[in-house]
């Protein structure tokens, strides 16, 4: 049976919006340079070279089935256009380079990326990640970019994003489950820990200081205040055509910044079904936010002896 998977990107890249390095920072935070890695992307090469064509070429964003869904949302930013990737890095001053072709920071030092990823397969549906990143290394490299990629352990991978001293989150990105997988201080990109942490902390000041004090953070762009208080009221909301109003606002705003950059959504995941059990779906989204096999009822399968 031709089962999909529910992912909003099956592998995304996140650039660390909070970084120690105050260089890689301000070019982290330059919403052209993300705009740029994420066009340089040759997604229908993924998708048929690492997923069989079996998956849909698209930007990371919520789930189709939401009522405020937009269409263009799927495809921003989202074009193979290595062009424009070179335009847009040229025009925020990274025009300069070695003479190996890499990029040049406004140091003089060449802008390297270091990718590193958990063991594919440590995650669900990262069975194809080395594929993926290998792609998207050579990708980057193409417009000037060096890449250094590596793959550690699942455990050694969450405490480097822990540590806040990534470049790169890479990680599946599951909107079935609204807003968390994009959210600052996601678990598994950590693309603007530090930002997550100033929320925290100014809840705990307004709360009148109880408990123990968090740490203090850095404070956030102001548009990125605007989200965060967009994302409070949805939280609080009351009815549903509120709730749609901000979901739209938050989205629109999710998808001008791209800090998360998508690859390939909702791959089929074929499954075989023995003749003689029935009552199974044929048809049914799979990951972790339906629970994996729990959403067909497995409690409802049965048996025949033909």
């Amino acid at each position: 049976y031709p089962y999909q998977s529910a992912v909003s990107a099956q592998i995304g890249f996140a650039f660390n919006q909070t970084h120690p390095d105050m260089e890689k920072r301000e070019i982290f935070q330059n919403v052209k340079f993300r705009r740029a890695m994420s066009v340089a992307i040759n997604r229908n090469e993924i998708n048929e070279f690492s997923y069989r064509g079996l998956a849909e070429p698209a930007q990371a964003t919520v789930n189709p089935g939401v009522p405020y869904f937009k269409e263009k949302w799927l495809t921003t930013y989202a074009q193979y256009d290595p062009e424009l990737a070179e335009k847009l890095l040229n025009e925020m001053g990274l025009d300069k380079k070695d003479k190996n072709g890499y990029r040049l920071t406004p140091s003089n030092k060449v802008l390297l990326i270091d990718i590193q990823i958990p063991t594919p397969g440590s995650i669900g549906g990262t069975a194809q990640l080395d594929q993926v990143a290998e792609l998207v290394k050579t990708y980057w490299e193409d417009i000037g970019i060096k890449v250094n990629l590596k793959t550690i352990s699942r455990e050694l991978y969450q405490q480097r994003i822990d540590s806040g001293k990534h470049d790169l989150g890479v990680w599946p990105i599951n909107t079935a489950r609204d807003f968390n997988a994009f959210d600052f201080e996601s678990g598994g990109t950590r693309h603007a820990t530090e930002w997550a942490k100033w929320r925290t902390y100014q809840l705990w000041l307004k709360n009148g200081k109880k408990g123990e004090e968090p740490e203090p953070g850095i404070e956030p762009p102001k548009h990125a205040k605007e989200q965060m208080e967009r994302l409070a009221a949805y939280e609080s909301a009351t009815n549903k055509e509120e709730m749609n109003s901000l979901g739209e606002k938050i989205w629109d705003y999710y998808m001008d910044k791209l800090y998360i950059i998508g690859t390939v959504a909702r791959p089929v995941i074929p499954v075989i079904v023995s003749n003689n059990l029935k009552n199974v779906p044929e048809k049914a989204p799979m990951s972790d936010s339906t629970s994996a096999w729990k959403i067909t009822h497995p409690e409802q399968w049965y048996k025949t002896n033909k």
